[in-house]
């Protein structure tokens, strides 16, 4: 049986602003791949998004090889494109099954089956590997609506809807087999924010997140219980993308990559044993940054850590249950630069309780910390996460109902949880970028010259 597994577009989320061009490894569908194929399965891939096809070319590519199923991955911004993709293959193939996972199916699981009957055969909740393998099987004992399934929502041939039961998440994620890359076109994985015209891709060492912010949509698909790779099995991994792909620029996209101390030690220590030499970005957070692992950073190859910063006003922070504060982000930053790394901050304008004056303090420390780049955001209160059920109760939504093209956080703003008006927030989101930009030119070649000379002082731990 084949199956073909389809990243569909994302260029329409992207229309009202220019951006460098990023192109990614869709992870989660590659590990679903990988998983197939580890199970004896026919997989290909499209991915739409890296080749820049339309609606009607990823349809007929999709269906090149007559699969008996094709899965489609969303997040919420594109969960139209995919629908859309899915209702021209059964127009193409009326008896091709099809499942629709990721981020969106996952948060909201009955509302996008419902609304799409006769379109999305399945929609995969969370980690899809396993419930892949099970509809797959289903599907071959030519009774796929017969029995609930872990992980899957379907309506059977009576139109009744079957919830199947939550799947346990995997705790050993050694089992799964590593991204099916060579189904992926990895000469397209650019992103020139972070390297420039080479070739990277994306990695995972850890899934799930152990934090509470009122933003994040995380734990619909992950959990909130943390399970982490062996050391072994993360460089086995980026040994296989050096040999096989050529790739030795890797972008971890755990949410955080730092959280335990010897997990990250032990991966930075391995990685030093290999025979290429890595750059490497990943993310981190205030409270789990410390000067040991720093210098194991370093001297991996990391070069970049990105932190979710989010404001600059204690109380906001608060209020979006960050956990940390301006003292704590600004040591940790601090304590970034002084190792070396560059530092990436993420800021969100428009939060619950932003005023003129949080958001000014916002954008201000954002200068401050002399930031090395920077994201600023408006706040998209995303299905799956607190913020978008708050969001409901303040009838502060500003698209109609369900209309998720929407849901993006560049000169758009899809709700407004603040008392200041759409295009001010729209405003201030421009000027932060400005502003950012200004006080970066002015100060990076003397603020080069500090670097070099905290780098020196930097005390090396073993």
């Amino acid at each position: 049986m084949q199956i073909t597994l389809v990243h569909p577009t994302s260029a329409s989320v992207y229309t009202k602003f220019q951006r460098c061009e990023i192109k990614r490894l869709p992870i989660g569908l590659a590990y679903v791949a990988g998983f197939l194929e580890k199970n004896g399965y026919d997989v290909a891939a499209v991915d739409a998004e890296a080749l820049n096809l339309d609606l009607d070319a990823t349809a007929v590519e999709a269906m090149k090889r007559s699969p008996s199923i094709i899965g489609v991955t969303a997040t919420t911004p594109i969960i139209h494109n995919a629908v859309q993709l899915l209702r021209k293959i059964k127009e193409i193939s009326p008896c091709t099954y099809t499942m629709l996972g990721g981020p969106h199916a996952s948060a909201l699981p009955e509302e996008t089956l419902l609304d799409n009957k006769g379109i999305v055969d399945f929609v995969v909740i969370g980690e899809g590997e396993y419930t892949a393998i099970d509809i797959c099987r289903a599907v071959e004992l030519g009774r796929p609506f017969a029995q609930p399934i872990p992980g899957a929502w379907f309506l059977n041939e009576a139109g009744t809807l079957i919830k199947g039961p939550r799947r346990d998440r995997e705790k050993n994620l050694d089992v799964l087999a590593f991204p099916a890359r060579h189904l992926f076109p990895m000469e397209r994985y650019v992103d020139a924010t972070k390297h420039g015209n080479e070739l990277y891709t994306l990695m995972v060492s850890s899934r799930g997140c152990p934090g509470k912010c009122t933003f994040c949509g995380s734990k619909s698909t992950w959990g909130r219980v943390v399970r982490f790779r062996s050391a072994d099995d993360v460089v086995h991994e980026m040994l296989e993308c050096a040999e096989k792909h050529n790739v030795t620029n890797i972008v971890f996209s755990d949410d955080t990559f730092t959280l335990q101390r010897k997990h990250t030690i032990d991966i930075c220590k391995k990685i030093l044993e290999l025979p290429y030499v890595y750059k490497i970005y990943c993310s981190s957070r205030p409270n789990t940054i410390s000067v040991d692992r720093l210098v194991w950073l370093k001297k991996a190859g990391v070069y970049c850590i990105t932190f979710g910063i989010e404001s600059g006003n204690d109380e906001i922070l608060r209020k979006m249950k960050k956990q940390t504060t301006v003292n704590m982000i600004r040591e940790a930053v601090e304590m970034t630069k002084n190792a070396g790394v560059s530092v990436h901050g993420s800021f969100i304008i428009g939060n619950l309780g932003d005023t003129e004056e949080t958001i000014e303090e916002t954008i201000q420390f954002a200068i401050d910390l002399n930031l090395d780049q920077v994201q600023f955001s408006i706040l998209v209160p995303l299905p799956g996460t607190e913020l978008f059920e708050v969001a409901k109760d303040m009838n502060a939504f500003r698209a109609e109902p369900k209309k998720y093209e929407s849901f993006f956080w560049y000169y758009s703003v899809p709700a407004n949880l603040t008392a200041l008006p759409d295009e001010r927030l729209i405003e201030l989101q421009e000027n932060a970028y400005k502003r950012w930009k200004t006080s970066k030119d002015s100060t990076s070649s003397h603020l080069s010259k500090q670097l070099h000379e905290r780098w020196k002082d930097f005390t090396t731990t073993d």
